[in-house]
């Protein structure tokens, strides 16, 4: 029994001893939390002392930033500004900013951040008002302060990278501001910290110099995609969605798309109308790309007048050497040329290239554009050694600077080419129409108006070689677009049967030569707009045709 006590004594000692390590345990436990919540909150308050501390050092240095500011504001700049301290010097835009400029480094030498915000807005400033070198400088500075500031990858600098790129492009280097694009662009798309505004800025501009270099096809993907962004974020009527729409219709109208380019230029135009009014620099520049589109469709006087009073507004509120007021001017002159008035278009294109040449330089792209038309309105003119010496200089500039393939080189060559063969060179000018075709065939396909305009210049050149067998294919297949492009009316179709009316005399198919001239003929007559000249060569070569005896000409 004794036993049996102390057994069941020990089971009850045993069970009151775990019963109390388990409160002592709990008792720990409890301590050690006590313990850890004390040590949180000490880190907590000690946290929130920290973070008390940096808002009150950023408030600090916000309200440093704000005063220096306003003390370069109105002590340096307002004060330097005032009449009697500029000693009769005019205070213009670019004197005030100017003197910005010259101050910015000084003043804030010990805010790096604020310094490089101020030197991006220089240089956007100076972008607008057309000084695009000054601009270069400004934005090259930015970009540099935020790199060392901020990092290469942050969106600030990717942003100033985009800015320095665009006024990189604006002097005509294409190459390198693209580089500096893509890089801008595709940094911002990949940082998930960038904001979607940043993303879709960088990737305008990049569009909008990828549409510069004639890359047509790649800048078109990329509008398409900002307009649909542009809409979902920002709604139809949007000046940046606008101003993707109006990029778009450029994109097309360089692709040959000509009705689609105008029914989104027409919309784009009406709505800047009702939103910005009708002097506004947007509505300005959807005016202007109207005028192009509409001369296009052949419609040159009502161009002109959209031109004309782009002209005098650009003139009054930019000036008469602002890049903007001189590409309006430019397209002024192409009007005048396109109504016949080539001794117009000469004065004029001459005053664009003389300002082009001084404020933008001899080699930029604007600048031999320009060129280019002086040399296509001399031989107009007739004045063939000088338009074939524009022409040729003009040429061999924009292979380098804008490459062989590219519009406007490709349309110089073809000028070039017609002025040789006017000029008495038909070898040297077929060669040169050869190379235009297959680049034409490339760009548009075989069936756009300036591929079939190449096409009949060909067979001409041809002819006066007197290469008849080699001139025959040319000419059947240009008869054969002809008919399925134009109507049965079509000037172009009646002289592309003459030239293959003149070829068919020379290989002995006399009677389907006479079909074809009997053809051009029909057509001239129903014409209310008479073509003399090919109606008299039609009717002179028929009149051979029906003496077989007669020499061909």
């Amino acid at each position: 029994m004794l036993l049996i006590f102390l057994a069941a004594g020990s089971v009850v000692a045993a069970d009151h001893f775990r019963r109390q390590a388990h409160k002592a345990q709990a008792l720990v436990q409890a301590r050690e939390m006590a313990v850890r919540a004390k040590q949180v909150g000490f880190e907590r308050e000690r946290e929130a002392h920290s973070k008390a501390r940096e808002l009150k050092q950023q408030a600090q240095h916000d309200a440093n930033r704000a005063e220096t500011l306003t003390r370069f504001l109105i002590s340096d700049m307002i004060h330097d500004l005032w009449p009697g301290r500029r000693r009769g010097r005019p205070l213009t835009v670019r004197s005030v900013l100017d003197h910005t400029a010259a101050r910015v480094s000084h003043v804030f030498a010990d805010q790096p951040r604020t310094a490089a915000s101020i030197h991006l807005s220089l240089g956007e400033s100076y972008n607008v008002i057309g000084l695009h070198t000054r601009a270069i400088d400004q934005l090259t500075i930015a970009v540099n302060r935020r790199r060392e500031t901020l990092g290469p990858d942050d969106p600030d600098t990717l942003v100033a990278t985009s800015l320095l790129a665009t006024a990189i492009g604006n002097q005509g280097r294409y190459a390198q501001a693209l580089q500096l694009h893509q890089a801008a662009f595709e940094g911002l798309h990949e940082n998930c910290s960038a904001q979607e505004r940043q993303v879709l800025m960088a990737q305008h501009n990049l569009a909008l110099c990828l549409l510069r270099m004639g890359r047509h096809a790649e800048s078109l993907e990329h509008f398409q995609r900002i307009l649909v962004d542009r809409v979902r974020t920002h709604g139809h009527e949007h000046s940046d969605t606008l101003k993707a729409a109006n990029n778009l219709a450029l994109c097309l109208k360089g692709l040959g798309r000509t009705d689609e380019a105008l029914t989104i230029s027409h919309k784009t135009l009406a709505l800047r109308r009702k939103t910005l009014g009708e002097d506004h620099p947007d509505t300005l520049s959807a005016t202007h790309n109207l005028a192009q589109l509409l001369s296009l469709k052949q419609q040159h006087a009502q161009a002109q007048l959209l031109y004309e009073r782009t002209l005098q507004i650009k003139t009054k509120t930019l000036g008469p050497e602002h890049p903007l007021t001189l590409n309006t001017l430019h397209n002024l002159a192409n009007a005048h040329y396109r109504q016949g008035q080539f001794e117009k278009s000469r004065q004029l294109n001459e005053q664009v290239l003389a300002i082009r040449r001084r404020v933008l330089d001899t080699n930029h792209p604007s600048t031999l554009k320009t060129q280019g038309n002086l040399g296509r309105t001399l031989l107009k003119l007739r004045r063939l050694p000088e338009a074939e010496a524009q022409l040729r200089s003009t040429w061999q500039l924009q292979k380098s600077v804008r490459g062989a393939e590219h519009a406007d080189t490709v349309l110089t060559q073809h000028a070039l080419a017609r002025c040789l063969s006017a000029n008495g060179q038909p070898a040297e000018a077929s060669e040169l129409l050869v190379g235009v075709l297959a680049a034409r065939r490339r760009r548009f396909g075989d069936r756009h108006p300036s591929t079939l305009w190449t096409l009949r210049n060909l067979v001409t050149s041809l002819i006066r070689q007197g290469k008849w067998q080699e001139a025959r294919s040319p000419a059947e297949e240009s008869v054969r677009l002809h008919r399925e492009v134009y109507s049965d009316d079509s000037h172009q179709l009646a002289s592309s049967l003459v030239e293959h009316g003149r070829i068919l005399m020379h290989t002995d198919q006399r009677s389907q030569a006479m079909s074809h001239l009997r053809e051009a003929i029909d057509i001239d007559r129903r014409k209310p707009a008479k073509c003399c000249s090919l109606r008299s060569t039609a009717e002179s070569l028929l009149a051979q045709s029906a003496n077989p005896d007669g020499p061909a000409t």
